[in-house]
């Protein structure tokens, strides 16, 4: 779903949501207005939920190691090492720099 179908979306879930719960609390307490209040309750945590999800993701996921191109493979353990190191830091072997 694009980002703004989402906002748009949960705004009318939301006022949706507002009108079930308000008209059903004024008057008496039948089994139908019940259901009806739960559901009001249920599209405005839908539409903030809508909305919250259109944003930026609340985690990113960052690389904290050497992109592949800035690596190399230790010729003992086969581990990958930082293109430049002169010794592996799993084995400590010497290794060629590239």
């Amino acid at each position: 779903m694009s980002k703004a179908f989402k906002i748009i979306a949960g705004v009318i879930s939301i006022g949706a949501g507002l009108y079930l719960a308000s008209t059903t609390a004024q008057g008496s307490n039948s089994m139908l207005q019940v259901l009806a209040n739960g559901i009001g309750w249920y599209c405005i945590g839908r539409g903030i939920f809508m909305i919250a999800s259109s944003g930026t993701p609340l985690v990113r996921v960052v690389s904290s190691g050497p992109h592949i191109d800035d690596t190399q493979e230790c010729k003992s353990c086969k581990s990958m090492v930082h293109k430049f190191a002169s010794k592996c830091r799993h084995c400590g072997s010497d290794l060629d720099r590239g």
